[in-house]
């Protein structure tokens, strides 16, 4: 139940907007999915949460072992994993693109994984999955097991070396 009465809030929101628009890793297209409009409503972020939650644990039970971290590259990951974090007592790894140029030069903030954990990668919206690819490649340099990676949605085909786990797809919004 917790899907549809999402799907619902994310249309109330107004989450989708068809117009050109051009995409990161996959030119262009004539719809986006701003699924960071929906951040600023905390019971649109509680069903986030909860519908991630059923996922991750599904995955972690097939796996006999529990996750320990959730990850996020990138500001549409960064408020679902926080709120995973938070609501679950998971740790928080945040994952920059590039090692920051001042300060202590970190790639990976928060919490650094370690050969011990089970990392769930998460973001909002995953086209091709070539930032999500980015964030396991750097999640696996600790020697931590990325467990997957978890999107909201789901827009087109993806090539990535963990599997991948979505909430919805563009028809669910459309």
């Amino acid at each position: 139940m917790t899907k549809q009465l999402l799907i619902q809030r994310l249309k109330e929101i107004g989450v989708v907007h068809q117009q050109p628009v051009h995409l990161s890793h996959a030119g262009t297209s004539d719809i986006y999915f701003s699924i960071k409009d929906a951040y600023g409503y905390p019971d649109a972020r509680q069903c986030m949460s909860e519908v991630f939650w059923e996922l991750i644990l599904a995955d972690s039970n097939k796996a006999q072992r529990s996750v320990t971290c959730v990850a996020a590259i990138g500001y549409g990951g960064i408020p679902p994993a926080s709120d995973l974090s938070l609501n679950y007592d998971w740790k928080l790894t945040l994952i920059r693109d590039e090692p920051k140029q001042r300060g202590l030069e970190k790639q990976i903030e928060g919490y650094q994984p370690t050969p011990d954990d089970l990392v769930a990668i998460i973001d909002d919206v995953c086209t091709t999955g070539a930032t999500l690819q980015k964030a396991v490649d750097i999640i696996q340099t600790t020697g931590a097991t990325v467990l997957g990676c978890y999107v909201l949605v789901k827009r087109g085909k993806t090539h990535l070396s963990v599997p991948l786990r979505y909430v919805l797809t563009p028809k669910d919004l459309l």
